[in-house]
């Protein structure tokens, strides 16, 4: 009986121990195989972020087979997206596209709307960044058809309007458009993309005082997302803004400015590109 007794009690002790075990144990890791596709991915966003677009487009490659391989739609799609943006940028537009055709063309409803209205509207800046006016606005129908014409992505296909009109030589039409999305309180980079369409817009109108002030909200902007490409370009357009004022030489400070943008962050670039290449 005793024995029995003291059976009992170290059973219960061992239970007891076991569960505070448990219950102080850190929470189980994820699998590898997906850990490992999470640190592609991470890698890949830091390299494009350095641009050193050809090491993020290896990354994003291998990331999107590896969600591919778990059958993670939702993932593989993202980094087939990301992927068309580095190819983009790297000018290989007929890849990019031929990449997001298979998101919007997937036929067994397992990629959502919300995705595959994400690869239109990136269809559609490559297809305008081409000049290829009818096209990028079918893809953004097609994108608002995706997402209801009430999504994330509605400021940013309202700014692609904006620059169709813009190039379609409609002005008024582009200002309009762009106005609709600043101060609307969508994302930062929309809200600088805004500006800066209607700064375009303003000095085609012969405003150069209204496109100054565009340009400058735009560079504050981009120069808190840390974009040099567009810092540059802000900084070119109020060059042109203030040439128009009659301020030569404060527009010759701003082509300056612009000008060691470019010069610096083209340096940045080579130096990543040789750094992935070693």
């Amino acid at each position: 009986m005793i024995d029995m007794l003291v059976r009992a009690r170290l059973f219960a002790s061992c239970l007891i121990l076991l569960m505070l075990v448990a219950c102080g144990s850190p929470p189980p890791r994820q699998p590898e195989a997906l850990d490992r596709a999470r640190k592609t991915e991470q890698a890949a966003y830091r390299a494009m972020r350095e641009g050193d677009l050809p090491r993020a487009r290896e990354l994003f490659a291998q990331a999107r087979t590896m969600q591919q391989a778990l059958e993670n739609i939702a993932d593989a799609s993202l980094d087939t997206i990301n992927l068309a943006t580095v190819l983009h940028k790297l000018g290989k537009d007929a890849d990019a596209l031929q990449a997001l055709h298979a998101i919007l063309t997937e036929a067994n409803h397992l990629v959502t709307e919300d995705m595959k209205a994400a690869a239109a509207f990136r269809s559609a800046v490559i297809l305008l960044d081409g000049n290829r006016l009818q096209e990028a606005a079918d893809s953004i129908t097609l994108a608002n058809r995706y997402c209801h014409n009430n999504c994330v992505l509605q400021p940013g296909l309202k700014n692609l309007q904006a620059r169709i009109a813009l190039q379609q030589e409609k002005p008024e039409e582009a200002l309009a458009l762009a106005s609709q999305v600043i101060g609307n309180g969508s994302m930062p980079e929309e809200q600088a993309n805004a500006n800066r369409t209607a700064a375009m817009a303003a000095l085609v109108l012969n405003k150069p005082a209204l496109a100054l002030q565009y340009y400058e909200t735009a560079l504050q902007l981009d120069k808190s997302l840390a974009l040099s490409g567009r810092i540059a370009e802000d900084l070119e357009g109020s060059a042109a803004a203030l040439q128009k004022l009659g301020k030569p030489e404060l527009a010759a400070g701003f082509t300056q400015r612009a000008a060691d943008v470019r010069s610096a962050y083209k340096l940045l670039q080579e130096h990543s590109t040789s750094k992935s290449v070693r």
